[in-house]
């Protein structure tokens, strides 16, 4: 037996879809965010000018900034493309920093976003509908006894 046209809506991707681009929206002007990837990128930019002085020089790769910021971009991402690898002690402790950050940044940037959005949502209104249809099914049970 088929779901009713509202059941099949309220478990529809394209009914929730709308809702929860606007709380992910609202979510990434929340001030902690914003702080979060400022610093993240930051870091991200203070790596890439350590591994450019480190490497300029030395590293037949690293020819300019742009070359470190896209070691660091790719390194941060745990991409790692292997085009521009570090040769230097110095970059490869840049490198062993930024590998963690990377990690550990994207992990909490993640569950902070998604924090943000959970405490956004109204959970006591998705409870209520939760019994009403729980509510439906025990009366048609109920019916069909």
């Amino acid at each position: 037996m088929l779901p009713r046209t509202r059941d099949r809506r309220r478990f529809s991707v394209v009914h929730h879809v709308p809702h929860y681009s606007k709380l992910l929206f609202q979510a990434v002007r929340s001030p902690l965010l914003i702080y979060f990837a400022v610093a993240g990128n930051l870091v991200l930019f203070l790596s890439s000018f350590l591994f450019y002085v480190a490497e300029k020089g030395t590293n037949s790769e690293v020819n300019g900034f742009f070359d470190a910021v896209w070691w660091a971009f790719s390194t941060v991402s745990t991409v790692g493309f292997g085009d521009v690898v570090p040769i230097t002690t110095e970059g490869r402790l840049v490198a062993i920093f930024l590998m963690i950050f990377g990690v550990a940044f994207f992990v909490g940037f993640t569950a902070l976003l998604i924090s943000v959005i959970l405490s956004m949502t109204d959970s006591e209104h998705e409870l209520d509908e939760l019994r009403r249809v729980v509510r439906e099914l025990s009366e048609k049970v109920d019916r069909l006894k």
